[in-house]
């Protein structure tokens, strides 16, 4: 296959599938059954979840394709963002900083509208001001800090976790494009084994790493972003049909085992590219409605993404108490129209933030200054130092000392009812890099209902742990574990550490010789 030129009526059709992707996926996985999916951590055991529920709810296929395959629509957004930026780089030679000035004023009037609009939903449809935590939440990402903070990055508007890496790629992308020109594909291999092999050290030397996924941020997607950078680069180049092969069984493999996961995101987009010739034939041969949706669709794609997060968690909610597939389907209709028609309601918005930011004056200079190559320093320094302070946390310098707690229950049989129940809490005193907690017991449960375990830490860690399980089974042993990773931003001294039961319903249940650890 010939590496293709991609027009813009091709960008805003890819942008439409992969649109329709993420805002079905968002949907759908809420909505049971839902598989789950390997977007920012691994299991084996979801491909065999998605096999069996296409197995058990054959009508509910629609979903469980979207469900388990949806978020791969990140990755078209990628391929095309570096394909695009490099032709635009290309045609207009100007510095670092004048790049990143020209991509931040048309970022920040998407995220602003988005702000809005939630703000706005939140008021109206809950009847509720945004907490404190939420205006916390929002000003990080804001920041686009948001992806190197646990919790963070999709903590509260959890698609917005893409705001943060797209920053990222924004800031490391002229950079990307000189080793691209200079070493073509000898440079793509680089940047792609550099990626890997920070991406495959954080998932099984640091594991704990998972709090500040690198799946969120720049090393774990770098070689879907450079794809595209090396299309916009290598026009008219043959790819052999061999790498569509490879991609197959690669993505195949990466369902199954953990070490070939992270290749699954590289792979599906080398498998689109291959595929998208057909799909644009498709497009036009048959019925002829389609192409003219997806490429309205696609240049409204950004917008529909910014704003699609407050009805999607309200409707998800509503139609997921329902059952059977066709009421599925009818509600993944209704948001589709919704979120349509709240994009062009808050386009006016975003028109307007547009025109205001176009204002701000762009640098005109063609080679970097000495201000832009130290703010660009200063840049890779913090991201250095964040990462090294995560690394350092789950490497302790020191042997964990146990930590008293200011309450503790002592008893050895305890009876839950239907309310909060406290094991434990633990008075703070200094300001550790990370706290090893775990809680074990035995617990026999009275009901069809079954407690959660939470460590909590105000505003900084809320972890739910279900335990479900068979009801009236007798008598079982549960162990919790968790390691809790200090934000870089934040402290943790005064605060207290509680480790509860949180009920829900009518809970009846008796639990036993409960044994806590908590070390820092």
């Amino acid at each position: 296959m010939k590496i293709y030129s991609i027009s813009k009526d091709d960008t805003n059709i890819i942008k439409g599938v992969g649109i329709l992707l993420i805002v079905l996926h968002n949907f759908f996985h809420w909505i049971s059954p839902s598989p789950g999916e390997n977007e920012f951590n691994f299991s084996s055991e979801r491909i065999f979840y998605f096999f069996k529920e296409l197995y058990a709810y054959p009508g509910e296929v629609i979903n469980i394709l979207f469900s388990y395959f949806g978020h791969f629509g990140v990755q078209l957004f990628l391929f095309i963002s570096g394909y695009g930026m490099t032709l635009s780089l290309l045609k207009k030679n100007m510095s670092w900083g004048g790049f990143l000035v020209t991509r931040l004023k048309k970022l920040y009037p998407l995220l602003f509208t988005g702000i809005v609009v939630f703000f706005v939903y939140t008021r109206l449809v809950d009847g509720i001001y945004l907490s404190k935590y939420a205006w916390q939440e929002l000003s990080y990402k804001t920041l686009f800090v948001h992806t190197l903070l646990p919790k963070s990055g999709m903590g509260h508007i959890g698609p917005w976790w893409f705001f943060g890496l797209i920053f990222q790629l924004y800031v490391f992308f002229p950079f990307l494009l000189k080793i691209m020109q200079k070493y073509q594909w000898k440079g793509f291999l680089g940047i792609c084994i550099l990626a890997y092999g920070t991406v495959l050290i954080s998932q099984f030397e640091f594991k704990e790493l998972s709090e500040v996924p690198f799946l969120e941020n720049a090393p774990g997607h770098l070689p879907e972003f450079c794809l595209g950078i090396y299309f916009a680069l290598n026009k008219d180049k043959n790819l052999h049909f061999f790498w569509l092969i490879g991609a197959i069984l690669i993505f195949i493999l990466g369902n199954f085992f953990h070490i070939m996961y992270p290749l699954t995101f590289l792979s599906i987009t080398t498998i689109f590219v291959f595929s998208y010739p057909s799909i644009k034939n498709g497009c036009e041969r048959f019925p002829r409605s389609i192409k003219p949706i997806l490429l309205h669709v696609g240049s409204i794609s950004m917008l529909l993404f910014a704003t699609h997060t407050p009805i999607r968690n309200s409707l998800a909610q509503f139609y997921n108490t329902s059952s059977g597939a066709m009421m599925h389907l009818l509600g993944a209709i209704i948001y589709l129209i919704a979120i349509y028609c709240i994009a062009l309601i808050s386009k006016l918005l975003y028109k307007a933030l547009v025109k205001l930011f176009s204002y701000i004056p762009t640098p005109t200079n063609t080679k970097n200054t000495l201000f832009e190559k130290i703010f660009f320093s200063a840049f890779c320094a913090f991201y250095a130092y964040v990462i090294c302070f995560y690394v350092l946390s789950v490497k302790p310098l020191h042997t964990p000392e146990a930590a008293q707690p200011s309450t503790y229950c002592e008893q050895d049989t305890i009876d839950i009812t239907n309310d909060y129940f406290v094991l434990a809490r633990y008075d703070i005193n200094d300001n550790p890099r990370s706290i090893d907690m775990q809680v074990e017991f035995d617990y026999e449960s009275f009901s069809d209902e079954y407690p959660a375990v939470v460590f909590d830490i105000s505003g900084l860690l809320w972890n739910d742990y279900s335990m479900g399980g068979e009801p009236n089974t007798g008598t079982k042993h549960y162990t919790y574990k968790y390691k809790f990773i200090r934000p870089v931003l934040k402290r943790v001294k005064g605060k207290q550490l509680s480790i509860i039961f949180r009920t829900k319903n009518e809970v009846h249940g008796e639990i036993k010789n409960v044994n806590i650890v908590v070390k820092k």
